[in-house]
C-alpha cells in the first residue's frame, strides 16, 4: 500500500465522527512503513513515522492539499509517541540508550520535544530546567493538558533544597522553554492524575 493510499484512509479517519466511538487506527492493522499516527484537533494535519531503507522521519501531511508540510529526522532515536497539542505543535516522545558516566550500566533516556509545524523549529520539554533531577528516564510522560494545548502537565523527579529526589509534576508551556513545579508528592507517590479542574 502506497503512502497516498494511506493518506486517503487517514482522511476518512480524520473526518468528523458521528455519536459512535471510532476504533483506534491501530485496529486496522500495522503497515510496514508507517506507524505512530496522530491527527491534529481540526483534522487538517496528520503526523506519522515513515521508515524506509533510506530514511526514518516523522512527517506532517496537510490533508487538504495531500502534501508534506514538514518532517523531522528521528533516525538517531526511538520514537514512542506522537501527539498534537493544538493545530500547530506536535509532541514527539522518543528515547535513546545511554551509558552511565560512572558505570557500564545502560539505561533508556526518554524525553519529549515540541515540533512547530509553522516554522520547523524544535525544542526539548523540561530540558535545562534547574528543578528537574539528573539521570532520570520517563521525561516524556504527559498526564494532562489545557483545552487550548498551551500547557502540558508532565511528571518528573524534582530536586529538593538538600539534593534529594521527590516525585513532582510540572506545568510546561508549549510555545516557549518554560516550566514550573505545581505539585510535589511523597516517597510513596506512584503516579499522577489530573482532575477536570487541572489540579493534580
Amino acid at each position: 500500500m502506497g503512502l497516498r493510499s494511506v493518506f486517503v484512509l487517514l482522511a476518512v479517519a480524520a473526518a468528523p465522527a458521528a455519536a459512535q466511538q471510532l476504533a483506534p487506527l491501530e485496529a486496522y492493522g500495522a503497515l510496514p512503513e508507517v506507524s505512530h499516527v496522530a491527527i491534529s484537533p481540526d483534522g487538517g494535519l496528520v503526523a506519522l513515522r515513515e521508515v524506509t531503507p533510506n530514511r526514518d522521519v516523522v512527517r506532517v501531511v496537510d490533508m487538504d492539499r495531500m502534501e508534506s508540510v514538514g518532517s523531522l529526522d528521528v533516525s538517531r532515536v526511538k520514537p514512542w509517541r506522537l501527539l498534537f497539542t493544538d493545530n500547530s505543535h506536535l509532541v514527539v516522545v522518543a528515547s535513546d540508550t545511554m551509558q552511565s558516566y560512572y558505570t557500564d550500566i545502560l539505561w533508556e533516556k526518554s524525553e519529549a520535544s515540541i515540533y512547530d509545524v509553522r516554522d520547523g523549529s524544535t525544542f526539548r520539554l523540561l530540558h535545562g530546567i534547574d528543578q528537574v533531577a539528573d539521570y532520570q528516564s520517563g521525561l516524556g510522560r504527559i498526564v494532562g493538558r489545557t483545552p487550548s494545548g498551551d500547557r502540558l502537565f508532565m511528571p518528573a523527579w524534582v530536586k529538593d533544597p538538600v539534593g534529594n529526589r521527590i516525585p513532582g509534576i510540572f506545568s510546561v508551556e508549549t510555545d516557549r522553554r518554560a516550566a514550573r513545579v505545581i505539585a510535589r508528592g511523597r516517597a510513596s507517590t506512584v503516579d499522577w492524575f489530573m482532575a477536570a479542574s487541572l489540579r493534580p
